[in-house]
């Protein structure tokens, strides 16, 4: 791949190997999609390629056992913050977390469920 070692290719590899590790519907969705892994998918010059999600996909996933849902990458415990968007009338409330990096606790990364 070209470009494999520019710092902006080695984040967006990182990021979907973290999808691919931690959340159960971009694992599904990124396969489906014809990615078996994070380095499948390329780096930031094919990210255009990957499959857009829609809110839609993220509230389908929500049910009475999982009410956050299956796009969730990180525990409550693993979040030192969250934050709740308030959606329309009857819909589920969207909720952000800001969890440290394991690998650089200067980093964060926001986490979505």
């Amino acid at each position: 791949m070209a470009g494999a070692s520019s710092p902006s290719t080695t984040r967006t590899i990182a990021l979907l190997a973290y999808l691919f590790e931690r959340s159960i519907l971009y694992r599904e969705k990124l396969a489906s999609a014809g990615l078996a892994s994070a380095e499948a998918a390329g780096g930031l010059a094919e990210i255009a390629q990957l499959p857009l999600t829609e809110k839609r996909e993220l509230r389908a996933t929500c049910t009475p056992e999982n009410p956050i849902g299956a796009h969730v990458c990180a525990t409550l415990a693993d979040c030192r913050a969250t934050h709740l968007s308030l959606p329309a009338q009857g819909q589920a409330p969207a909720q952000l977390g800001h969890e440290r990096s394991a690998d650089d606790p200067s980093l964060e990364r926001e986490v979505f469920w």
